[in-house]
């Protein structure tokens, strides 16, 4: 009996020792999940900013290539008539924030007007451009080069044909200031405080840095400045950083975590994208020190030592009970976090569907979904600015009710090529108001699918384009 005595306390206390060593693997584990989950998080966010600086970079170009393509329209530009300078000048005005110059030349690639006007306007800096112009009779755009007018400028060069009739009779020139577009659309809307954006073209030269420390220099020239004054650094790491440089350089997308040898070793969350100007593939990268999110880290680590801490007294003073008391108490806290995460999961998914509602409603166009069996299943309140009708008086009628007879055939087939393939399909057609107006119209319409890719119903995004084509037969009856 007293051996036994003496034995049970060494059980008790190996048992509590054991579950104390148990606890304390589990909660450090723990900790490691949650931090990887914070950087995962973190870095998902920061590849969703990236995405959206590069989408507002093209987007500023291609705003800037619809503009020229109604200009190249106006009669005083194909014609070089008195007020084209004055033309000219207004577009440039326009675009300032992008532009570097625009400029109006002849068929032989002699330059008629510049904006802004230099003291010496230089022919035949375009002439390879506007050879590919002759060939294509389609707008050129060029790579990244130095500007004509100013060697410090990096620039990409557009050139759009002008045409009087089928006879081409010049061009319009214009010159994209990168440093501009950057400074346009490169704000400083990264995740952290401390977050730079880098714009890279494909040789590793660096177009920007949100510090404007390394802009006009490659990559390896600035490895070998760090290098300099770096006395250690591991190789392996720095093979890492530079598979990474790579991949931007590339224009290749995803994130990525590595060491900085040449900040003292600063752990780094990198999320890239390529940007497409043109001919030519940028890569965008967001670099964020891992400090940034140092803070939830350091606090979940600080909640885990003690619990740890209070786990170890806890175990001592009240053995088996104590650690089922706690294996309890953690379903629970369990329980709770998930009945947490699907009750906002649930908020999230109805602020989701309320925000789509309301873009749906307030959208400036009238837009329509129209089911696989050509019954138009939703509307928003704007189809009655555009064809007179009531929401009511269309949802649940087959959508030829307001298509023109003579466009019937063709959204049919474009509805069963959703259906099919799926994909953006965009179409000009004709809609019959509800006092029988024929209203000309451009519809982009789109697939959505449900998780199993199983069509669901068409998004149609419709835009009125009467004024566009009385316009053009303005145009044509004027040439």
């Amino acid at each position: 009996m007293v051996n036994l005595l003496h034995w049970r306390p060494a059980v008790v206390a190996a048992s509590v020792l054991a579950i104390a060593a148990l606890v304390i693997t589990g909660l450090a584990i723990s900790h490691d999940r949650y931090e990887s989950d914070a950087v995962n998080t973190f870095l998902d966010h920061q590849l969703i900013i990236a995405r959206s600086i590069a989408a507002s970079v093209e987007e500023a170009l291609n705003e800037a290539v619809e503009d020229m393509q109604y200009f190249a329209l106006d009669p005083d530009i194909i014609n070089a008539g008195p007020d084209a300078s004055l033309e000219i000048d207004n577009f440039y005005e326009t675009h300032s924030d992008v532009l570097n110059s625009i400029s109006l030349i002849d068929a032989q690639g002699h330059t008629v007007l510049r904006t802004p006007s230099v003291s010496v306007l230089q022919d035949g800096w375009h002439q390879r451009e506007l050879a590919e112009l002759r060939d294509s009779g389609k707008m050129v755009i060029s790579k990244v080069a130095a500007s004509p007018f100013d060697r410090d400028v990096q620039v990409i060069q557009m050139l759009l044909p002008v045409f009087d009739g089928d006879r081409l009779v010049g061009a319009i020139c214009a010159c994209i200031n990168l440093d501009k577009l950057w400074v346009k659309c490169l704000t400083r809307m990264e995740t952290g405080h401390k977050s730079t954006c880098w714009v890279v073209d494909n040789r590793g030269l660096i177009l920007h840095d949100t510090d404007g420390k390394y802009q006009g220099r490659t990559w390896e020239q600035v490895e070998q400045e760090w290098h300099e004054v770096t006395e250690h650094y591991d190789e392996a790491e720095e093979q890492a950083e530079v598979e990474i440089r790579h991949r931007v350089q590339n224009g290749e997308e995803g994130t990525a975590v590595c060491w900085n040898n040449n900040a003292g070793r600063v752990d780094e969350l990198i999320a890239y994208t390529p940007i497409k100007l043109g001919r030519q593939t940028f890569g965008l990268a967001i670099v964020t020190p891992k400090s940034e999110i140092a803070a939830p880290v350091e606090a979940h680590a600080r909640v885990t030592l003690a619990l740890v801490v209070g786990m170890l007294a806890f175990l001592s003073l009240t053995g088996y009970i104590a650690l089922k008391t706690a294996k309890a108490r953690a379903r629970l806290v369990a329980d709770q976090e998930r009945a947490e995460e699907r009750r906002q999961a649930q908020e999230l998914l109805r602020a989701s569907e309320e925000k789509y509602r309301l873009m749906f409603e307030t959208a400036a166009t009238a837009i329509t979904s129209v089911g696989a069996d050509g019954i138009i299943v939703d509307c928003n309140s704007r189809i009655m600015d555009l064809l007179g009708y009531d929401r009511q008086e269309i949802i649940g009628q087959p959508a030829s009710k307001i298509i023109h007879p003579d466009s019937l055939a063709d959204v049919t087939a474009t509805l069963g090529e959703l259906v099919d393939q799926g994909g953006i399909v965009n179409k000009e057609c004709q809609m019959v108001s509800k006092d029988g107006r024929v209203v000309p119209v451009h519809i982009s319409s789109s697939g959505i699918v449900d998780q199993q890719d199983k069509f669901l119903r068409t998004i149609c995004i419709i835009t009125d384009i009467t004024d566009r084509k009385q316009a053009d037969e303005r145009i044509r009856d004027r040439c």
